[in-house]
């Protein structure tokens, strides 16, 4: 394997090295490969561990003037999509009887902004390095349906499920994660490097959604409400894959592309009550632990360059990020059967996406 790896290198070598003095016409061959064999021998190591000979990569990370601490911090502008929101449905007949026809609610949601701080060290180490990087996002939105003479609103949240003329929805989402990664970022070419990465991913999901209902002949002057939660906070392996394509002068393109299977602890309730009552007509909760599949990317443009007497780099990048996480809001959903209530669980997915500015020191 040895051999065959250094007539590679030699053969790359002999097409993209430009050294006259060793190249003249003239010279024999036994002398050209001596040559070249000399500038093999600078990229190829003995792996300790493998007892192995192996190829070497150049790292491209901005250490050049002994750079060991970097920081980032990220803008955040995204949006969020969670299933399981829906509320009510109408129906254009004033009756709840069949046929139904119309159409069913839910929670929109807006763009808001969040951020990311994160801390990062390179080692001597084959040039590896690891970072620690912290997410806070939260968002809020409400949704409203109206009814009219000529129809009528059927709710789909806790147990009343009388027609009604009004409903209206608030939804709180808080999403908060952790990421220690570590990492080697090194070229394999002149104009492209490759970042693979492990590490382990903790992750906090707060979601939140209060339900009124009011109107109609059984509520009348009365407001039915409902509060479900579904609370997680998982932890588990993660593995990604970055690469950068360098455009020249700086600039870069570059793609992200991350994993990972989180074992998550889940808190849900459901509470509701009838007003003017203040007593709770329905209080469930239920505690379990459930396995969550994660897929994140990140995708732009970057600029990068030294300043401050090269003892500084600063790596900027504005592009478009997601992260999908599946059967994440677990609420709890209400069921009639033989006229009594039973409870079992959305397993509904939820992502997050939009604009993402990085901004990276390394000092």
């Amino acid at each position: 394997m040895y051999r065959i790896s250094k007539c590679i290198i030699l053969c790359v070598l002999g097409l993209y090295t430009v050294d006259f003095e060793a190249r003249e016409f003239g010279q024999s061959f036994d002398e050209r490969v001596t040559f070249l064999e000399k500038r093999v021998d600078k990229v190829i190591t003995k792996n300790e561990t493998l007892k192995t000979e192996v190829l070497e990569t150049t790292t491209a990370r901005p250490d050049q003037t002994e750079k060991q601490w970097f920081l980032n911090f990220d803008i955040l502008y995204w949006h969020a999509k969670v299933g399981g929101t829906s509320f009510a449905y109408s129906n254009e007949r004033a009756s709840i009887d069949l046929p139904i026809q119309g159409y069913t609610k839910r929670i929109p949601f807006n763009w808001d902004f969040g951020f990311k701080v994160g801390i990062g060290k390179h080692f001597e180490h084959d040039k590896w390095s690891s970072s620690l990087t912290f997410t806070y996002f939260k968002s809020a939105d409400d949704a409203s349906m109206k009814g009219s003479p000529l129809n009528s609103i059927t709710p789909l949240k806790g147990p009343f499920s009388h027609s009604v003329k009004k409903a209206k929805s608030e939804y709180y989402f808080g999403y908060y994660n952790l990421d220690l990664d570590l990492y080697r970022h090194y070229f394999i070419s002149h104009g492209v490097s490759l970042k693979p990465s492990v590490g382990l991913k903790n992750t906090w999901l707060d979601l939140n959604q209060v339900v009124r209902y009011s109107g109609g002949d059984i509520l009348q002057g009365n407001t039915a409400h409902t509060r479900s939660v579904s609370d997680m906070w998982a932890i588990g392996p993660k593995a990604g894959f970055d690469s950068n394509w360098y455009l020249g002068n700086g600039f870069e393109v570059f793609g992200l592309f991350t994993a990972s299977l989180i074992y998550g602890y889940f808190q849900v309730s459901e509470e509701s009550k009838v007003t003017p009552s203040s007593s709770q007509d329905f209080s469930i909760r239920d505690r379990f632990h459930r396995f969550v599949p994660n897929v994140g990317f990140y995708l732009g443009l970057g600029y990068g360059s030294y300043f401050y007497d090269n003892k500084c780099f600063i790596d900027l990048k504005l592009g478009y990020e997601c992260q999908y996480f599946w059967r994440a809001n677990q609420s709890l959903r209400l069921q009639t059967f033989n006229n009594s209530y039973r409870y079992d669980n959305l397993s509904e997915d939820l992502s997050i996406h939009g604009v993402t500015f990085k901004l990276g020191i390394a000092f």
